[in-house]
């Protein structure tokens, strides 16, 4: 082995390092771009005092369908504000159709970005991640004294004709 040869052996686990950090990073896009609506139906909320807040189970909501209580009457959402992202439903007006410490049933689209995929993609994202941490010092140790090995070798080699 001489040193003319080393070139071409780093640019090969240079491209490899690369090819492998693109995989990752394209796989980590893919991940977190999958999402699915979800449609919860019917959830049960206990009103809180006006102008409080109660939270729903999902955030992310796309559209909040209906406040429904206990008789099957509709809260117009004149009385009520939702926060999409939190899932927080302020009660500005309270109302006797749906007041301070009544049930109501709330029925909501929402995205859930929890997905099978992104948990798939997440843990081979940690799989990756620990070939850095645990391996790749080990590697880059055998890789140099090969080299170095090879180095020897070729000059006592060498040194013989």
């Amino acid at each position: 082995m001489e040193i003319e040869n080393l070139a071409p052996i780093i640019l090969t686990l240079v491209l490899v390092g690369l090819v492998v950090g693109v995989g990752v990073l394209t796989l980590d896009k893919f991940g977190t771009a999958t999402k699915e609506l979800r449609t919860t139906t019917s959830e049960s909320i206990t009103i809180p005092a006006q102008n409080a807040i109660v939270t729903l189970a999902n955030g992310n909501l796309t559209k909040v369908t209906s406040i429904v209580n206990s008789t099957g009457t509709t809260l117009s959402s004149a009385n009520y504000s939702i926060n999409l992202v939190t899932g927080a439903i302020n009660n500005t007006d309270n109302v006797s159709s749906c007041g301070t410490g009544d049930t109501c049933l709330v029925t909501y689209s929402w995205t859930d970005y929890n997905t099978k995929t992104n948990a798939a993609v997440g843990a081979a994202g940690a799989a990756v991640g620990d070939v850095s941490n645990t391996w790749m010092s080990l590697i880059v140790t055998l890789l140099a004294l090969s080299l170095i090995l090879g180095l020897m070798v070729t000059s006592f080699v060498m040194g013989r004709k």
